[in-house]
């Protein structure tokens, strides 16, 4: 009688002691795998994003110009851009990502980044009747665009003739901290080079 309670005491320590050994493997083996899907998230995504309503924009995304000229930021409410005065007539994409919308001719497009901002890029301010003779878009909506394809041709000196002001601007729509959001402070800058980040 006694060994048997000896005995089921031992069972009883041993399947504790097995019940907590489990318990303990099965939590190291989530947490692992919550590491490993976190790293991945942060190899994707950056170290650090902005969450804005159930969108991750991570931190460390850079919008290039389109075009060479002399530049000026520019801030509207929670919209903040640049403007460009272009030497020639010629826009890139400044990031790569989905021509979302295309204004007729192309004058003006909205570009869905890979980052999860939206960007609107405008080429002059001529009425539409200006558009067939002047401006040659070289994308169509929803076409996926590396950063550098050409978007857009314009005949600048004609438009200038025809007393539309040029002024390229490039703008985010998505609304986003301003602390957030570095705008270049060169005067001029080239095709390519840095216009904004964050």
């Amino acid at each position: 009688m006694t060994i048997s309670i000896w005995m089921a005491a031992v069972i009883g320590i041993i399947a504790l002691l097995t019940g907590f050994w489990i318990g303990r493997s099965v939590k190291w083996m989530a947490e692992e795998t919550e590491e490993r899907v976190k790293s991945q998230e942060e190899e994707e995504h950056g170290p650090e994003t902005v969450k804005k309503g159930k969108k991750r924009i991570p931190l460390g995304w850079v919008i290039s110009s389109p075009a060479s000229g002399a530049v000026k930021p520019f801030f509207e409410g929670s919209r903040c851009g640049v403007l460009i005065q272009p030497q020639e007539g010629m826009l890139y994409a400044p990031v790569s990502g989905r021509i979302t919308r295309l204004y007729p001719m192309g004058r003006a497009m909205e570009i869905s980044t890979d980052f999860g901002v939206v960007l609107l890029i405008k080429a002059g301010n001529g009425g539409d009747e200006l558009c067939s003779a002047y401006y040659r878009s070289r994308v169509v909506q929803n076409e996926i665009i590396t950063k550098g394809k050409l978007l857009l041709e314009f005949d600048r000196e004609g438009l200038e003739s025809q007393g539309v002001d040029v002024t390229v601007s490039v703008s985010m729509e998505t609304t986003l901290e301003e602390k957030n959001v570095v705008v270049t402070r060169n005067d001029f800058v080239k095709v390519g080079e840095e216009l904004m980040w964050g």
